[in-house]
């Protein structure tokens, strides 16, 4: 048997060479992909969303009794609040099945929301505009209360052309 010390190395078949039409039109369609995707994170800041500090809003809780409870909620922010959104999470109880008995924007009723949705363990409320040391109070119904129960309370809305939300709790 023979030995050889040689390789066998297989050939690469030649690519033909592109145009320069091709070349061309390839760079043009690397450089439009990469301004449409500078353009588009150009904008990505204007649709944020901000969290607001703990302090921008008081949550107070103004009666509890075993089938309704009253919150009041005032704006700290210094700015006005539009469109302004309410959501309430209920954690240990339960919202009885005509829950939201009274609303008040510094003492007006509101006759009509601009979002109302409810469920048993959950409540989202719009409530158009709330002003600068605004107070929103609603009145509550409930069915069930656990002993320790709470609710968790996340406001939305728009300050200066901003996205903000703010969440607190609030011991039932």
């Amino acid at each position: 048997m023979r030995q050889t010390n040689t390789t066998i190395t297989g050939q690469i078949p030649e690519i033909p060479a592109l145009s320069s039409a091709r070349k061309a039109g390839l760079l043009a369609l690397l450089l439009l992909g990469m301004m449409s995707g500078t353009y588009a994170q150009s904008h990505d800041s204007e649709d944020t969303l901000k969290a607001l500090p703990a302090n921008a809003f008081n949550l107070s809780l103004l009666q509890n009794t075993g089938s309704q409870f009253k919150i009041e909620i005032t704006n700290n922010t210094g700015d006005s609040i539009h469109p302004f959104f309410v959501e309430l999470f209920a954690i240990g109880f339960d919202f009885s099945q005509d829950c939201i008995l009274q609303q008040t924007i510094n003492n007006i009723n509101l006759e009509t929301n601009i979002e109302k949705l409810w469920g048993p363990q959950f409540i989202s409320l719009g409530v158009g505009d709330l002003p600068p040391s605004g107070k929103f109070v609603s009145t509550l119904g409930t069915v069930t209360s656990d002993p320790g129960s709470m609710m968790k309370v996340r406001l939305f809305g728009t300050v200066n052309h901003q996205n903000v939300i703010w969440v607190g709790y609030l011991k039932k």
